[in-house]
């Protein structure tokens, strides 16, 4: 039932609200009384619960909110218990400071620690957006009475046209602070914490970034000479495909670096690959020849009495790529769909250049994957250039419907090794074997509720 108090006013009983289906009503928010005055922008309910499947399971007596919009107060309180650190409560407190900022301050008791305060600080406009969040925990009575806290902020902007900007500063009082208190493995599992300055310029032509990277060690037992480098600073250059006479397109990428650490052998990294590429693209395939010169240059510190100051590598390389495209349309209950079968064929040919006299620096071997069998070069980073003389293969079907969504997707590949592959990390053997694992992915939404 619905009374009017006034124009402003309505007073409202035994409401019920639901965002489900009417034939599917799983969630409900009722409530015994609920008073409406949009003169305030305040609405109250009371004896309100939230039901599924009709079973009520949580219960408010008394719930004031905003009509529009946000209103500054007192959020739903959350309870727990650990081991760790007894039983937990929280009473967070939101602050609407306006329409494009706000601030959520909340105090957490812990009977085995103390009391914990957090803090998140949110904003929003146009060119830019960011959040801060700090939490500290002072005299921790189960961590020796010591200060604890951790601060994290993310910033991302669009200054002017083609800028971007992004700022990441994450600190932490101590290596055990995750597992005390956030509870997730994925953040007890972390052993640095990244910090870094971001900065891009995006135009028709051309892409620029620089970089500033540093960690925090949150893993004593992580020796000094495995931690890793820091980029002060990292600048980027790539071009976008540059189109020549006959069909021919040229592009390049060029990379300055500095990498720092505390011990260990530092130093400078340039790199300039240009290429040139001869593609010819059809609805029914493609192929794609292209020719790679990968130049690189390193100024090392004189403070290793392994690697010499000065090295240079050129390698060349060359790589066809191609695939075909065959279609057909077939009959099923979901309508008229249209199935695709993909070959492809890639070959790269990059001839062997020892490397061993190359430190380390950010380069690592991946875990093998369907991505890996079109990639030009074995190792993520630039102080490795793979050899290879090898075939990929894959053999890709999709499913589209008459809207052109993609139902299904099912890819198979592997790789044809023609030659031992002698570039490795350090302390690593050769590869030896004729071909990879086979590799394959298979993804489907028949449905908007249901993806696999």
């Amino acid at each position: 039932s619905i009374s009017i108090v006034s124009d402003d006013v309505l007073d409202l009983k035994n409401v019920s609200i639901t965002s489900c289906d009417k034939k599917d009503e799983s969630w409900l928010l009722k409530s015994s009384s609920l008073h409406l005055d949009f003169a305030a922008n305040k609405g109250v309910a009371r004896h309100a619960r939230v039901e599924f499947m009709q079973v009520p399971f949580l219960y408010f007596p008394y719930m004031s909110l905003p009509i529009k919009g946000r209103k500054t107060g007192f959020l739903a309180p959350n309870f727990g218990n650990s081991n760790t650190s007894g039983t937990e409560i929280s009473l967070p407190y939101y602050i609407n400071l306006a329409p494009n900022r706000d601030a959520t301050i909340t105090p957490r008791y812990l009977s085995k620690r103390g009391v914990q305060l957090s803090g998140e600080f949110r904003y929003l406009d146009k060119k830019y957006e960011g959040i801060l969040d700090a939490e500290y925990l002072s005299n921790d009575k189960a961590f020796g009475d010591q200060d604890r806290s951790y601060v994290e902020y993310l910033h991302s902007g669009n200054p002017s046209r083609g800028w971007r900007t992004q700022i990441q500063y994450r600190y932490v009082s101590d290596e055990n602070y995750f597992n005390d208190f956030w509870n997730t493995l994925s953040a007890s599992s972390l052993t640095f914490l990244e910090r870094h300055l971001n900065v891009e310029y995006q135009s028709k032509d051309w892409r620029a970034q620089g970089k500033i990277q540093t960690f925090q060690n949150l893993d004593d037992t992580i020796a000094a000479t495995e931690q890793p480098y820091e980029r002060l600073p990292q600048l980027q250059l790539v071009t976008n495909p540059f189109f020549l006479n006959y069909g021919l397109e040229t592009s390049a990428t060029t990379e300055l670096v500095y990498f720092f650490r505390n011990e260990g052998v530092t130093g400078a990294r340039f790199d300039l690959t240009p290429e040139i590429a001869w593609p010819y693209r059809a609805p029914a395939g493609f192929i794609d020849p292209t020719v790679k010169l990968r130049y690189t240059h390193y100024k090392l510190g004189s403070n290793s009495p392994i690697y010499p100051d000065s090295i240079n590598r050129s390698i060349a390389q060359s790589s066809l790529d191609s695939g075909l495209f065959f279609e057909r349309e077939i009959e099923s209950d979901h309508g008229q769909l249209v199935q695709t079968l993909e070959p492809r064929l890639y070959y790269l040919y990059v001839p062997y250049q020892d490397q061993d006299d190359i430190p380390i620096f950010d380069t690592t071997q991946p875990l093998f994957s369907f991505s890996e069998l079109f990639r030009d070069n074995r190792f993520s980073g630039l102080d490795r250039i793979g050899d290879a003389n090898q075939l990929s293969f894959s053999l890709t079907t999709r499913v589209f419907n008459d809207s052109g969504n993609e139902l299904l997707v099912a890819t198979l590949g592997q790789i044809y090794y023609f030659e031992d592959r002698e570039v490795v990390l350090p302390g690593e053997d050769p590869d030896t074997r004729s071909q990879s694992d086979i590799t394959g992915m298979l993804s489907s939404q028949w449905n908007r509720k249901v993806r696999t």
